[in-house]
């Protein structure tokens, strides 16, 4: 989400590792754009670290005194650097929330679900298409002061029980890239907060970005120029995938079981334009719940100009019951 836009205060960029003790500039405090890590470097007076290194990135659940540990900085949502506020408050929730640009300087698309309905709210996505069971229909869910995860607005896609069935929501426009420098533009922040009130222990699933504009029930892994959270059928765990034009993707192990319910996933992905890597983000619960973060850089992602479409899908796989996935909401946001 060209993060380098924000260190235009910066005299020089050059290729140096987090813990680089040379170059040595004297006085701490000198900053330079890392091309390693596509990221702001300080030198702290001994080396070269992150500006908030030391700073943590959330702060701990139910902390004793939370007046003390209000504060903003530097935060890391999915590799994407954005100020960070960790609120505190009466009850010491302790959640983390980001300082976005302002829409006008951005382009964001925003889909919500409304509270106790079957119709959401579309706000700049140019065509969502819904796969529940037989046909399109959503499934209104009631708002229950039972859990988080009840008492949350959502929708439901429901499969069918026959094998192979698909729940998926899908923005059929295939208009998101990233370019092989800042000049050919692209680059994407995407979030979204998904669950599943029932799986199977077939089940296949893809939360992410593809050239494929709609997902069969098929192996996530094998979808060629795709990026997001990812299982296949067999699959024990959630993994971070990213495919390229052959059918072979580079996959990172979340530790997170696939078969866990009535509980909410945030997946967050965020390329930077010309980016050579791709940034992820994932959380499984609520209040406290930790961040697994990483960055997948390898040749097997999506192909440099190629144009892909979002979309949250899963299917009862090999198994002949129905799938429940509820949504929340799907963020996207561009530069342009």
């Amino acid at each position: 989400m060209g993060r380098q836009a924000q260190t235009f205060q910066l005299p020089m960029s050059m290729a140096l590792a987090i813990g680089a003790t040379t170059p040595n500039p004297g006085a701490p405090g000198a900053r330079v754009w890392s091309t390693t890590v596509d990221a702001v470097l300080v030198w702290d007076g001994a080396m070269w670290a992150l500006p908030d290194a030391g700073v943590p990135r959330e702060l701990p659940y139910g902390a004793a005194n939370p007046s003390t540990v209000d504060k903003i900085h530097a935060g890391d949502f999915g590799t994407r650097g954005m100020l960070e506020f960790d609120a505190s408050d009466a009850v010491a929730t302790n959640l983390p929330y980001a300082l976005q640009p302002a829409r006008f300087s951005t382009k964001a698309r925003t889909w919500l679900a409304q509270a106790n309905s079957n119709t959401p709210l579309n706000d700049g996505f140019p065509t969502v298409t819904y796969v529940a069971g037989a046909g399109s229909t959503l499934t209104a869910r009631t708002i229950a002061a039972s859990s988080v995860f009840a008492g949350s607005t959502r929708v439901g896609l429901v499969t069918a029980t026959t094998t192979g069935s698909i729940a998926a929501w899908r923005a059929n426009a295939l208009i998101n890239y990233h370019g092989a420098d800042l000049n050919a533009g692209g680059g994407y922040f995407f979030a979204v907060r998904v669950g599943w009130p029932a799986v199977t222990a077939g089940m296949r699933a893809f939360i992410g970005m593809s050239a494929t504009a709609a997902i069969g029930n098929v192996e996530p892994n094998s979808v060629v120029n795709s990026f997001g959270l990812q299982c296949n059928a067999a699959d024990a765990n959630w993994f971070v995938g990213a495919c390229g034009a052959a059918a072979s993707a580079d996959r990172v192990d979340t530790g997170l079981a696939k078969n866990v319910v009535n509980t909410w996933y945030d997946i967050i992905l965020s390329v930077s334009p010309g980016a050579g890597k791709l940034g992820w983000a994932v959380r499984r619960g609520h209040y406290g719940a930790t961040w697994l973060k990483g960055v997948i850089s390898t040749g097997k992602m999506p192909a440099t100009n190629t144009l892909l479409s979002a979309q949250v899908m899963s299917t009862n796989g090999t198994t002949a019951a129905a799938l429940q996935m509820d949504l929340s909401h799907v963020y996207l946001e561009t530069d342009y």
